[in-house]
């Protein structure tokens, strides 16, 4: 086949993944979650305001509130702590309270000023001309140190979506506002399969030509990260037999929203889990025009309580890890109630460590390693390809954290950008 008319044949990558997200449909199920368990769910409604942010004027420090910021000296006349009332309280000009962090602002206070400013001599206080480290201290502004009633969003205002995941901060909000318990999606059971007669279980002894099953391990683990928003089954190792996967295929359905399978995209005559979805359910298989994971396939299976989604992924170890993170996961995360728009794969632009030329017209997700450099004017961020970038080697992912993506037939000199998906925090 010529290059052109294999060109054609497959299908670039934005536009897979584009008719990918358009046929996921976001779950509707949803239950009570109490927000001691909700970190980490994907919220299903709207959450408004229950009560100005904050819900009364307060001291940012501890320090002084004064009446009269151009008085030269204040009278210290009473005391306020967090959580005390400050309704007898009406500051008069040259009259001053002690104030701790979170306090109530008493009425006619005009600042506060920081404990460290100050020089109190008996009950008169007075603005000291240098702080306690020997700095300037500069003349008093209205408002300083006062944490103004509703500054940061007033009761009605929205403060999370549906569809937002919620993260350990998302929860203090929540909890600020006084909710015990929010509507999240339901989680969504998905498990987990590979194939093949080559695949031998852990522990046990290798026969000649036989490998361990490292891909479905492998994925069990990347789902890891998403344990709050799926139930993660292990299904085991399907042998190359059409009526055993086919059977399997339908068992597995019936308690699972989701199916992930490692060895079935290709287009071997032995690579029987294809000829099964199309035969239970509805297929698409595409030649995808990237490197590494050319064949990826995905389908449906309709039950009676529930339709099930597949995701038919390829056995290389490399290439089924690809096509899992840029293909599969967007999708699963989009089926668990999260928006196309957050769902899709957040590229960073950042310096190449080194020459990369891709003679192939796919493009290529490279494995490499984002590092911090100290330049001579900043520091910056570059990306260093892995030396080996076979898609059956996945000792060069593991020192990986993230994949650089490199256009067809590119030609990207050291220190030019290129787009990088970050997989890991650790850099």
């Amino acid at each position: 086949m010529s290059q052109a008319s294999s060109t054609s044949s497959m299908l670039p990558y934005e536009e897979a993944l584009n008719l990918l997200l358009q046929h996921m449909a976001s779950t509707q199920q949803t239950e009570v979650v109490p927000i001691e368990q909700a970190a980490g769910r994907v919220l299903a409604q709207t959450i408004h305001a229950q009560y100005d942010a904050p819900r009364f004027s307060n001291s940012a420090m501890d320090g002084y509130a004064v009446a009269d910021i151009n008085a030269a000296h204040w009278q210290v006349v009473d005391y306020v702590s967090a959580g005390a009332s400050t309704a007898h309280l009406q500051l008069q000009a040259g009259q001053a309270v002690r104030i701790f962090t979170g306090a109530a602002i008493p009425a006619g206070t005009e600042a506060v000023i920081p404990q460290e400013n100050i020089s109190l001599d008996g009950q008169q206080l007075s603005l000291s001309t240098t702080d306690t480290s020997g700095k300037p201290v500069k003349a008093l502004k209205p408002g300083q140190n006062i944490r103004v009633k509703a500054e940061e969003y007033g009761a009605g205002d929205v403060l999370m979506s549906a569809g937002q995941r919620l993260s350990a901060v998302a929860i203090g909000l929540i909890a600020s506002q006084g909710l015990a318990e929010v509507d999240c999606y339901k989680k969504l059971n998905v498990t987990v399969l590979s194939s093949g007669d080559e695949l031998q279980a852990l522990g046990q002894a290798l026969a000649e030509n036989q490998i361990y099953d490292s891909n479905r391990y492998m994925l069990l683990a990347c789902l890891q990260d998403y344990a709050s928003i799926f139930n993660i089954q292990n299904g085991g190792v399907l042998r190359d037999d059409l009526a055993q996967t086919k059977k399997r295929l339908q068992e597995v359905a019936a308690s699972s929203d989701i199916i992930l399978f490692s060895g079935g995209a290709s287009v071997g005559d032995r690579d029987y889990a294809k000829q099964a979805l199309e035969q239970i359910g509805t297929l698409q298989h595409w030649k995808l025009a990237i490197k590494p994971g050319k064949p990826f396939a995905w389908g449906r299976i309709e039950g009676q309580t529930h339709t099930t989604s597949v995701f038919l992924l390829p056995g290389n170890p490399v290439a089924s890890w690809v096509t899992f993170s840029v293909l599969a996961l967007p999708a699963m995360k989009l089926l668990a109630g999260i928006p196309e728009a957050r769902v899709r794969p957040t590229y960073l632009e950042v310096a190449s460590s080194h020459d990369i030329e891709n003679k192939n017209f796919r493009l290529n997700f490279m494995r490499g390693v984002l590092e911090h450099h100290q330049g001579e004017q900043a520091p910056t961020v570059q990306a260093f390809p892995a030396r080996l970038q076979n898609s059956a080697m996945l000792a060069s992912c593991v020192a990986s954290n993230a994949l650089i993506q490199v256009p067809g037939h590119a030609h990207i000199a050291a220190g030019d950008k290129v787009k990088v998906l970050l997989l890991s925090n650790d850099i």
